[in-house]
This record gives C-alpha cells, structure tokens and sequence, in this order.
C-alpha cells in the first residue's frame, strides 16, 4: 500500500521555499541599486569596523577617537562594541557597499534563526511555520523598512526573541549567555533584559517565588558579565546611565527621520489590520469562552498582551517602536492560533477556502500575493529613496586635511562625512543631545511652536504658514532663521570651539551660506552639491 504523500503547502519544502523567497526579496531590495539603502548608522558602523580590523581591536577606544566635542569626546567608549566586530567580515569585498548589504541579508536571516524556536516551540506545522517566517520580513512594510538599513538593532530583535523563548521553556539560565551578549553588542540590550525582569515580576506575581529569582539573577548576570567584558566597561556604564534612555525616546533636533512620529500616522494597513483582528477578537461575543480557554492553556499570553498593550502606546508615540511591536503582535498570533490542534487544523482549512465561490484563488493565495505586494511597495519605496543616497553630493569632505577639526552644524550627515572621511574630527554625529554644539544649529533654525504662532499670527495666517512650511520641509516645520546676527554667531563658534571649518549642507541654509560668503574673515574651502566647507581666514591650509 503506497503512503499518501503530503501536499506541497504542508511539507518541510515549502518552509526552506520560504527561506529562500526572504533571501531572494531581501537582495532585490538591497541590490537594485548600487547606492547605499539608507545613508544613516550602517555607514558608520562599517568604517568603524573597518577601524578595529585595520588598527586592533583593543587600539580603537571607541568614538572620542572621532570628535573633538561632545559626550564621545569627554567619556570616549563604543556601546556598539561587539556590533562592529559581526561588519568586519563584510569590510572584506571591494567595496563596502556591498558588504553592508550582505551584512541586511545575513542579519535578517538571523532574525528568522531566532524566531524558528518560538514557532517549535508552539508546534506549527510546515505550512504555519512558512507563512509566519514569511509574514515577519514581508507583514509589515514599517517593520521590513527597518530590517534593510544595516544597522545593527536587528539583533536587538533577535535577542528580545530569544529571551522570550527562553522563559517560555523556562529555561532561564539562557538570559545569561542572550543578554551578555546582547550587552556587548549594542545598548539595546535594555529590551532583552526587560522581557527577563517583567518575567520575574510576572513569577513573584504567580506566587512563584524561587521561579522568579533565578529568572531575575540570570537576567542581572548576563548584564554584569556582558558589561565587564567590554573593553570600556567603566566609560559604557556611564553611557548607559546617562544617556541611552534620551538616545531612544527622545531627540532635541527637528532635523530626525520619520521613525520618531507617532505611528498613528503611519499608513501601515496590514500592521493596523492585525491590531484590529485582535482586538476585534477580544470584543467578540465569545469572548469570555474565548478568553477563559486562553489564560487556561496558554498562561503566558497574559504577559503576551501587556507586552503588545506597552509597544502600542511606545509606537503611537513613536514609530520606531514597530521593531519590537511587530513581532510580539506575531506572537499573540501565534499563541492564539495554536491553541488547541483543532484551532490550528482549523486555521489551515481556512487558508485553503476559496476566496469567492468555486474560484481558484485561496485564502493562501491571497496572503502571499499581499506578502508579495509588501516587497514590492518596501522595493519602490527604496528605489525611489535611493536616488537621493549619492555619496559623492558630500565628497568635499574628502578634501578636509587629516586631523582637522570640522564643525558640521548638523549631526545628520555624519555618516556620510565619516564614511567618506574619517581621518578628521568631527564636531557632532550621533545624537543631537550629545552634542556639545546643538545649539550652534538652534540659533540657524525657525522651530514652529504652535501655540506661540497662534498668537502672534491668528488662527489662519498661522493654517497658511503651516501649509507652507509642510510643503517644504514636511513634517520637520522648519525653516532658516532669518534674523540670525551671523557675526556673532561666528564669534561664539571661534571662541567655544575653535574650529578649523565649518561645515553646512545646501539644503538647509541656503541664505545662511550666502551671507557667510560675503564675510571676509572666513573663506570658501571646498564644495560639493550637497555641502559647503568654509575655513577661518587665519587656519593654515
């Protein structure tokens, strides 16, 4: 008698098909153009990389090598130590380019390593198992957005993950070796060690008392031993404490991208649309069944959906948050579907009905089409990016001498700058709250405060100003100062800094660059498309 052979959608095929359509969208999202994805943290990360393979690991001290002011400059350290070490074989190829998109697809891959456990874990068959490590790259266009920028809070991600299957098995010993090095590798370790110490909470909350100590020592563990094998450990404790709560919620500079608005602006359907099916869940008129049956078999989805209520208002705060909020939402999806084999069984017929009577088109069908539509909108978005990531707009850099110091009144463009040049010191790069000179860039900028143009414009002369403003510059509602006394403004930079240029980008002050044209104790040193380079008239060439 021959055994009934499983279908294609239900065999261990389709899973490894997965797979490769992740790695196969990935590359046509990083490879379609030979510009960089994203002009921001990658680039940096990189050239630091490159740094420790060049110089030793233990002669670079961190990013006080690179400034000449700021908080790297006082307390020299590098909180994304060990994150630089996974670049160095990726600054092997000719050109970095390249290395830092093969460094997206092989984190993102990570990514899905560290999500596998969860779905073992809940006992998902082949098809399920598919269609979430599909749905977590290409679910979101938010979230996919986030993955093919190079930086290195992917990992972040994956250890979050991780932890979490950690005291799902109860298996608490592993937040030890997770989190340390989840230390070493960024300050985002804060995420991991947040799911170990809610968890303890959670225990001592269930009256499970000895539970929660082991839960909470490993967690402090891992922190303490990933702290003292950094090789800053004395000036990344400082960091920690002072400033990396500022560093992700919070910015003192309009000029920043998207990722910090509210996410309530986001047009994300399909992000929304699972917030909304589990919501919708919750009200149904079955929920007390529904949701006494899930405390029951599933007692961890309570912490499930405290994690999911938190993300939530962090991302209606601010978008960024999605990283985190994304792949919880998928994991009170998971925990809901598999609930009992019935339900799972249940949601795999489902998948195979019939979008409209007798039609061909599925259920299954239509997810993958929708997968397929979020890679090509994250592809188009990208593209369309890209165009703007020419590095040569900035290569007047190039022709700063080594050792000189560049105050480049934005901290934006630092990437770019240091990517190109990074045998100078810098003035400003990492965040705006860690720059001793933020208000260097304040005095050029009109800030919109809506309250103070209401009353000094009325409601409609203000409407107008906004509109305007919008068009401009979108949702920064900046634009240049137009009473700024640039003398003065020279003098205070000549005597708190003492720069040998300075640096400003053309898109942001155009009319600030033309009056320091006509002032003759500063010169034109260089310029390229995207920046201009001035020098104090008595700095040595």
């Amino acid at each position: 008698m021959r055994l009934k052979q499983k279908p294609f959608w239900n065999s261990t095929y389709f899973v490894w098909l997965s797979v490769a359509a992740v790695i196969l969208g990935l590359c046509i999202i990083q490879f379609q153009t030979s510009n960089p994805i994203a002009v921001d943290e990658g680039l940096r990360h990189i050239v630091m990389a490159a740094e420790y393979k060049d110089n030793g690991i233990f002669t670079v001290k961190g990013w006080g090598d690179y400034f000449f002011t700021g908080y790297f400059a006082k307390h020299n350290s590098d909180p994304w130590f060990l994150a630089h070490l996974t670049y160095i074989p990726f600054t092997l190829f000719a050109s970095p380019i390249i290395g830092l998109k093969l460094y997206t697809v092989t984190l993102v891959l990570l990514l899905l390593t560290c999500f596998y456990p969860l779905l073992r874990y809940y006992k998902t068959s082949p098809l399920l198992t598919a269609l979430f490590l599909l749905g977590l790259p290409f679910g979101s266009v938010t979230f996919l957005s986030r993955l093919v920028i190079a930086r290195p809070l992917v990992f972040s991600i994956g250890a979050f993950l991780l932890s979490y299957n950690a005291i799902l098995r109860k298996q608490y010993w592993q937040l030890i070796p997770i989190i340390a090095i989840a230390v070493l590798f960024s300050h985002l370790f804060l995420f991991a060690l947040f799911i170990g110490l809610s968890t303890s909470l959670w225990l001592l909350w269930q009256k499970r008392y000895a539970e929660s100590v082991y839960c909470s020592i490993a967690s402090l563990l891992g922190v303490a031993i990933g702290i003292a094998l950094h090789p800053e450990t004395g000036e990344y404790l400082h960091y920690l404490v002072t400033v990396f709560f500022g560093m992700v919620f919070g910015t003192s500079d309009l000029l920043v991208g998207g990722e910090v608005l509210s996410g309530l602006i986001n047009p994300d359907i399909a992000l929304w649309l699972i917030i909304i099916a589990l919501f919708s869940s919750a009200c149904s008129r079955y929920r007390k069944a529904f949701i006494r049956e899930l405390v029951q078999k599933r007692p961890e989805i309570i912490l499930t959906s405290v994690y999911t209520l938190i993300f939530l208002l962090c991302y209606i705060k601010m978008m960024r948050t999605v990283e985190y909020l994304y792949p919880i939402l998928l994991i009170l999806l998971l925990q809901i579907i598999t609930l009992t084999r019935k339900r799972q069984k249940a949601v795999e017929t489902y998948l195979h009905e019939p979008v409209y009577p007798k039609g061909r088109i599925t259920v299954l069908h239509t997810m993958l089409i929708l997968f397929c539509l979020t890679l090509l909108t994250a592809t188009l978005n990208e593209r369309g990016n890209s165009k703007y990531n020419i590095l040569e707009r900035y290569s007047a850099i190039e022709q700063v001498p080594p050792g000189s110091r560049v105050l480049n009144i934005e901290w934006s463009p630092f990437p770019i700058l240091f990517y190109l040049n990074h045998e100078v010191l810098y003035a400003r790069g990492m965040a705006p709250h860690l720059d001793d000179s933020t208000i260097l860039f304040d005095k050029t900028i009109d800030h919109w405060k809506t309250m103070k143009k209401l009353k000094e414009l009325g409601f409609e002369r203000a409407k107008q100003e906004f509109r305007e403003r919008m068009t401009k510059k979108g949702f920064y509602l900046i634009r240049e100062a137009q009473e700024l006394d640039v003398e003065k403004w020279l003098l205070d930079i000549r005597e708190t800094y003492d720069p040998d240029v300075i640096l400003l980008t053309k898109g942001t002050h155009p009319q600030l660059i033309m009056k320091l044209a006509e002032i003759k104790s500063i010169t034109l040193f260089a310029q390229s498309p995207a920046i201009v380079i001035f020098a104090f008239a008595d700095t040595p060439s």
